[in-house]
Parts: structure tokens; sequence; C-alpha cells
């Protein structure tokens, strides 16, 4: 499957709520080419989240992710208002202002998490906004791309990484995994999520993600 089908197919996957019917696709590497205006290696949160709002397909997103884990605005235990009754209700109901507003108050804590951005997607498109339709799907497409990218989470070597808990979920669900259990591992002293999952074929196995970098910043611990 060319690389830009597939790609398509995992936004629509995670819009609708559903995904493509291999489960678990291979990391890809990042591309080489680079545009001539992308920030440099190292850049700041800020800057790096500035380039991909005006260039999503160009963004590098996993360093994205990264440099908001290293920012002061980095707390993967809070809560959102996209996570609220009130975004429930307002999905169940189809009320797209609504939904629009609780999606976009959860960017502005924190603009690298796919949900809101597939929230605010359907927003838009059922509002008439195609471009900003686009944009949302464009972030949601590459942030999710960019966790599946850091390892196949089939092993624990091979754990994708993740900078909050809520991307574990926004994976399966993109992969159409159902996690019947969920603990705590570890791999060589990193601590480690595994979830024990069920394929759309009834298959089991495990899936895991390094989690790391939230569980520094666990208040529990």
């Amino acid at each position: 499957m060319a690389p830009a089908v597939a790609a398509v197919l995992l936004v629509l996957a995670v819009l609708a709520g559903c995904a493509p019917t291999v489960p678990v696709p291979p990391p890809r590497a990042p591309s080489a080419a680079r545009p001539p205006d992308a920030p440099p290696a190292g850049a700041s949160y800020e800057t790096l989240l500035e380039f991909a709002k005006v260039h999503p397909a160009d963004a590098d997103f996993g360093g994205l992710r990264m440099a908001f884990a290293r920012s002061p605005h980095y707390q993967p235990y809070r809560s959102y208002p996209d996570l609220s009754a009130a975004m429930r209700d307002a999905l169940r109901d189809q009320d797209w202002p609504s939904v629009l507003r609780l999606a976009q108050s959860a960017l502005e804590i924190n603009y690298v998490r796919a949900r809101p951005h597939l929230h605010a997607a359907r927003a838009q498109r059922a509002l008439g906004n195609a471009a900003a339709a686009a944009h949302h799907r464009a972030m949601a497409e590459g942030l999710v791309k960019s966790v599946l990218a850091s390892g196949d989470g089939l092993t624990p070597e091979t754990a994708m990484v993740v900078i909050d808990i809520g991307e574990e979920y926004d994976v399966l669900a993109a992969l159409r995994l159902r996690s019947t259990s969920q603990g705590l591992a570890t791999q060589s002293g990193r601590p480690m999520d595994r979830h024990a999952v069920v394929a759309e074929d009834g298959r089991e196995f495990s899936m895991f993600f390094d989690v790391a970098l939230p569980f520094a910043r666990n208040p529990m611990r």
C-alpha cells in the first residue's frame, strides 16, 4: 500500500472509529528530505509548533512531541476539556459548535494531542469549514503516525514511545485493537505499559508502550 494511501486510511479510520485491517504496521523511518525553512534539530517547542501549524505535511511530529515533553507546558497527567462529560454530551447530540469550543480549549492547553484535533476536524467539517477540518486532520494524522514510527509495539525492546497515556489508546484505536487489560512492566530499567489486546480477527497478543517520559512526572511515584 502506498504511504499516502495508508496515511489517509489511518486518519479516516481514527475519525470513523475503525482502522486499516493490518493490525501493526512496521515503523516508518522519517524522510531525509526537509523543506528549506524547516526548524533545525533541537529547536524549541514553540518554533516547531509554529512550523507544524503552517506546514503540517513537512513537520517533524516526533520531534514536536519530544520538544513538548521537554517544555514547561508538559503535564502528562492533567485533565482536558475534551475528556469531560460536556464533550461526550456534545458529541452525542452532534452539537458541533460546543464540540469545537471544547476541542479548541483543550488544544490551547496542549496542541500535540491527537484526540481534540479529531474532534475539531469533525466539528469543522460539519460546520462547513473544509480548510480548518483539513488542518486538524493533518495534525492528528501526523501525531498518530509519529507514535507508530517509534516502534512496532510487539516487544518491550520495540515499544512505542508515548508522552502521555492517551496516546496509547489513540494508537490502539487507530490499529483497531481492543485492550482487555493494562499493566506496568520494565525493560532495561525503563517503565513500559503492557496491553493485552484483541484484534478484529480474534488474535490475542501484547502491545508495549515506553512510558518513561510520563512516568517521570507521575505525582504518585
